[in-house]
């Protein structure tokens, strides 16, 4: 991949690699390959909030599809570090995804968009201007990824009980629809002889 030049402006990243659609080519597929150093690897994980990066790549190729769209197909794999939820130890994660992704160019967007919360469904395309950013790509799927509740090994989930001050507070079981009237039953039933 010949790498290209980045607009500074306030949507460069850590990881921005620009390609131009007036320069890619309509018959063949252009490959990328991003496997950032260790010092881009390090401001990933201070942007995302990870304690560490310690490897990802995202390797793959952009393909013409209808029209004026393009077509993105591409591995992502990866090694983060994020704090346990808990304990706050290091938890480590592996990432190994496969990532399809369709772009069409802004002009066919529609001028109203409907909100389809059907998790069923297709993706929607994604759309670009004058290029597409496979660096911006990655870190969405990337964060997409990530646990977000990570947990150290034999760590299991905490309940936190909060009330107003003066308050009991209240835990899961008493909050089921029934619970007062279980607990009235309890105390009927004790009350017999």
């Amino acid at each position: 991949m010949s790498k290209q030049t980045s607009k500074s402006d306030e949507t460069s990243g850590p990881l921005t690699r620009r390609l131009t659609v007036a320069t890619l080519s309509r018959g063949t597929a252009t490959p990328f390959d991003l496997d950032p150093d260790r010092q881009t690897r390090v401001e990933i994980a201070r942007q995302m909030g990870l304690s560490a990066v310690n490897a990802l790549r995202f390797k793959g190729e952009l393909s013409p599809c209808r029209k004026d769209g393009w077509r993105l197909m591409a591995r992502l794999t990866a090694k983060v570090v994020q704090p346990c939820v808990v304990t706050l130890e290091p938890v480590e994660q592996s990432i190994d995804l496969k990532i399809a992704r369709e772009l069409l160019p802004a002009s066919e967007v529609a001028d109203e968009v409907d909100l389809v919360l059907d998790p069923d469904a297709e993706d929607e395309p994604d759309y670009f201007e004058d290029d597409i950013d496979p660096g911006a790509i990655c870190l969405e799927e990337l964060a997409l990824a990530l646990d977000p509740y990570p947990r150290a090994p034999g760590v299991d989930p905490t309940e936190t009980l909060v009330a107003p001050p003066g308050a009991d507070p209240l835990d899961a079981e008493a909050l089921k629809p029934f619970a007062k009237l279980a607990e009235l039953k309890r105390k009927l039933e004790s009350r017999d002889p």
